[in-house]
């Protein structure tokens, strides 16, 4: 099972070939966000290596009585396309899901995901990922999730130097003609 996904995950990195545009740029880029609705659902640091690959760790807490759960996973993702706003990646995760009073969980997939970010706000990204999952606790494989995360960026984009203005030659401002004195009549 591990290599079938591990086969899926690699088939679909490799057909998927980056068009670069201007996008937000990401290189070298923390973010710092929640993920909800997947497998790895919790607080979430993303680091982008380069244009077009990003880790991600996610670490989650949930207290309950007799029910608490620890979340640790990571994920890579690896960004496909880019729009002016828009990024479209595919990526795969793994995770491990510590549970009290209840079978400790593991679980690994490949998702496919985009993340948009508003022209007014480039340092905030909001995400929607769609993926399959195989679950040790419930022995299901190819369980599907919709999730979703929201990423605030450290490290503002290096700003493009503004070109400097050409200054205008000033204008010479001629002297109007001095008049000639005219002779005063007796």
């Amino acid at each position: 099972m591990k290599k079938i996904v591990a086969g899926l995950v690699t088939v679909s990195i490799l057909l998927s070939l980056p068009l670069i545009a201007e996008a937000v740029d990401l290189n070298g880029r923390v973010g710092i966000g929640y993920s909800a609705f997947s497998p790895l659902s919790g607080w979430s640091m993303r680091y982008w290596l380069s244009e077009a690959l990003a880790v991600n760790g996610v670490i989650g807490f949930y207290f309950e009585t007799d029910r608490n759960e620890f979340l640790l996973g990571g994920r890579i993702i690896y960004k496909v396309k880019d729009e002016k706003n828009l990024n479209l990646y595919l990526g795969g995760e793994i995770g491990a899901d510590l549970r009290q009073n209840r079978d400790d969980n593991f679980s690994i997939g490949p998702f496919a995901g985009a993340e948009y970010f508003f022209a007014g706000l480039p340092n905030l990204g909001f995400g929607a990922e769609i993926g399959a999952y195989y679950e040790s606790a419930d022995s299901t494989f190819a369980t599907l999730f919709g999730g979703l995360s929201i990423h605030y960026y450290f490290g503002a984009p290096e700003e493009v130097e503004k070109p400097k203005e050409v200054e205008k030659p000033k204008e010479k401002k001629e002297k109007p003609p001095t008049p000639t004195p005219t002779p005063k009549k007796k």
